[in-house]
């Protein structure tokens, strides 16, 4: 259309040639049916991309409705389907997360600094497990395996069991908050009793720091600092996204993940949190300006 920017024009081609075409570009107009362009979309989701779903049922929908328009068909079965009953919400991919390692060090300064120690505690957590902030805020007490130095927990997302290596620093902080917290099953007890802290404490934390959690850096994106920074230093990928614990593709490759991984996990978490201290100090980071 005349409407759409060369960009998006152009974006909407390739995925129409890569996506749809194949699919049903054989067919007349008026014998696609609402279930060819749903197996068109149920293919995207497929692939784990939630926002292509909808920008490309959105594409179809005009194509079908410029088609109308012209005289080429009668119906638009893009727009007999309800996407809002038919797949889940598309979470907005951008978390905002601090990437560079002076930034990290930074906001590793400012945690360090922040008065209450157990808000304090769980971004220490967060930045030292790369743990999804939900999972950090439920900690309990009873799945710390203090021997092993683990915490093991099910996965509330995968629903698969899940042990995550506690560098020396983490046992530490749990030694801290033990007389603050230890009385009750969670770790990161809030103000309310029985309840966790929430994730908006988190948040207004590192706001309370002067970090924008809407541009620069969210609770959630420690994940995305882990992720990024440690495949910077030579990390091998597959023991980076075991320890964020993503889905792995079948159950096979997850139990060999599961056990073969931990080992080479435990040794990059306590580089890992070495390494932030180390930034946090100063260290490794190239000053911005030559002092002269």
């Amino acid at each position: 259309g005349r409407e759409w920017a060369h960009k998006t024009h152009q974006k909407a081609l390739t995925w129409l040639r890569r996506d749809v075409f194949p699919y049903i570009g054989g067919k007349r107009l008026d014998d696609i049916q609402a279930p060819d362009v749903l197996a068109l979309l149920r293919r995207v989701e497929a692939a784990g991309d939630l926002f292509k779903v909808r920008r490309l049922h959105g594409y179809v929908r005009r194509v079908f409705s410029h088609a109308i328009s012209h005289g080429d068909a009668t119906r638009n079965p893009a727009a007999d389907l309800n996407m809002r009953d038919l797949f889940p919400p598309a979470r907005p991919k951008h978390r905002p997360a601090f990437t560079t390692r002076a930034d990290a060090g930074r906001l590793m300064r400012l945690i360090r600094e922040y008065p209450q120690p157990v808000t304090r505690g769980a971004l220490m957590m967060l930045a030292w497990t790369l743990s999804r902030p939900g999972e950090v805020r439920m900690m309990r007490w009873a799945d710390i395996d203090r021997e092993r130095a683990q915490w093991r927990y099910t996965v509330s997302k995968t629903k698969t069991p899940h042990a995550v290596p506690l560098p020396r620093q983490a046992m530490a902080l749990l030694d801290e908050l033990e007389p603050l917290t230890g009385h009750t099953p969670l770790v990161f007890h809030g103000e309310r009793p029985g309840r966790p802290l929430s994730d908006n404490t988190l948040n207004q934390a590192l706001r309370t720091m002067g970090i924008d959690t809407k541009t620069q850096h969210c609770a959630h994106g420690f994940r995305a600092m882990g992720r990024t920074l440690l495949a910077e230093l030579g990390y091998k990928p597959e023991a980076i996204e075991r320890q964020l614990c993503h889905k792995q593709p079948n159950d096979v490759v997850a139990a060999y993940a599961r056990e073969t991984l931990l080992g080479e996990r435990m040794e990059m978490m306590q580089a890992w949190a070495d390494t932030l201290d180390a930034w946090a100090d100063g260290a490794e980071i190239v000053p911005l300006r030559q002092r002269g």
